[in-house]
């Protein structure tokens, strides 16, 4: 038996147990798990049955992107070209001289997203 079938078969146990003994408190005290986990389990079981006791991921589908504008976007393309900076130090730019908080991922994202080539290969071409 894997370990999900061993999940799903804890999970019909809760359930059974709290049918015997009509209580939620008392169901949860015996199979020692938290309230809230019993009642969650038992409103998945009543919405959808026993399909609903496989369990699903809460991982979020599709992280939602910084809204980065337009303008933010040609100075941070004005920094890279004017200091020749890399994600990092155009962030704490920003930060110091701007006051503008953005992290370098989101930097470099952008940089990423302009088409700028990277800093070592500017040095390469001789500018």
């Amino acid at each position: 038996m894997d370990a999900k079938q061993r999940q799903i078969k804890a999970r019909e146990t809760w359930i059974r147990c709290y049918e015997q003994l009509g209580s939620v408190s008392k169901a949860a005290r015996k199979c020692g798990i938290p309230r809230s986990t019993l009642y969650r389990w038992i409103k998945r079981f009543k919405d959808n049955g026993k399909d609903a006791l496989k369990g699903h991921s809460t991982r979020p589908k599709v992280l939602a992107k910084q809204k980065v504008s337009d303008e933010l976007v040609t100075l941070i393309k004005a920094i890279r070209v004017e200091y020749n900076f890399g994600p990092q130090r155009i962030s704490l730019h920003l930060l110091r001289v701007h006051n503008i908080d953005i992290s370098a991922p989101t930097v470099w994202r952008v940089i990423k997203g302009s088409g700028m080539s990277n800093i070592k290969n500017i040095g390469s071409m001789g500018i």
